[in-house]
C-alpha cells in the first residue's frame, strides 16, 4: 500500500468518529431542549387561572357597574329637574374612571395566564371582547372627563355618550363570560 492509501484509509475512521461525535452532541441538544423546554399548559389549567382572575377581578368590575348605572340614573332624575349637583355629576365620573381601571386590570390578568396548547381562538376571543368592553368604559370616562362642567347640556350630552358606552361594552363582556363558561371558567361574581 502507497503512502497515500494509508493516509486516506487512516484518516477515514478518524473522519467518521468525527461526523458520529457531531450527530450525537446534536442529537444530546435537542433531546435536553425539548426535554427542558416549558410545555404549553392544559385548557383546564388555563380555565382554573382564569376563574381565580375572575373571582378576584369581576367583582370589582360588576360592583363598578352597578355604580355607574345608579349614578346615571340619578343624573337623568337631576337633568329632569333641570339642575345637576357637581357632586351627581363627579361621582359619576370616578365610578366610570374605577371601572376602566378595574376593567383593564382584567383584561391584563386575562393576558398574563400562560396560553394553552389548544383553544387559542376561544382564549384570544374572551381577552378581545374583553378589550373591547374596556375601550368603551375608557371612552366613556374621556368623554365625562371632557364635558364643560358649567354647562348643563355639556353635561348631559358627555353623560349620555358615556351611558351609550357603558350600553355598548355589556355585550362585549357577556360574549367573553359565554365563551368561557364553554372553555370551563367558572366565574362566581
Amino acid at each position: 500500500m502507497s503512502e497515500d492509501a494509508k493516509a486516506k484509509k487512516s484518516s477515514l475512521p478518524g473522519k467518521i468518529g468525527w461526523l458520529a461525535g457531531i450527530v450525537g452532541a446534536i442529537a444530546g441538544a435537542l433531546s435536553l431542549y425539548f426535554t427542558l423546554w416549558p410545555k404549553p399548559p392544559s385548557i383546564d389549567d388555563w380555565a382554573s387561572k382564569a376563574t381565580s382572575v375572575c373571582n378576584q377581578d369581576a367583582r370589582d368590575v360588576k360592583s363598578d357597574v352597578r355604580a355607574a348605572q345608579e349614578a346615571i340614573a340619578i343624573i337623568a332624575q337631576d337633568a329632569q329637574s333641570g339642575s345637576m349637583p357637581q357632586s351627581d355629576f363627579n361621582n359619576l365620573t370616578d365610578v366610570m374612571n374605577s371601572l376602566s381601571g378595574d376593567q383593564q386590570k382584567l383584561v391584563g390578568d386575562l393576558q398574563a395566564i400562560p396560553r394553552p396548547g389548544s383553544h387559542h381562538s376561544d382564549v384570544d376571543s374572551i381577552i378581545n371582547e374583553q378589550k373591547a368592553g374596556s375601550e368603551d368604559i375608557y371612552k366613556a370616562s374621556g368623554e365625562l372627563g371632557s364635558a364643560n362642567v358649567n354647562d348643563l347640556n355639556s353635561i348631559i350630552t358627555a353623560v349620555e355618550s358615556a351611558n351609550s358606552d357603558l350600553s355598548d361594552a355589556i355585550p362585549h363582556w357577556r360574549n367573553a363570560q359565554q365563551v368561557a363558561g364553554q372553555l370551563g371558567v367558572q366565574c362566581s361574581v
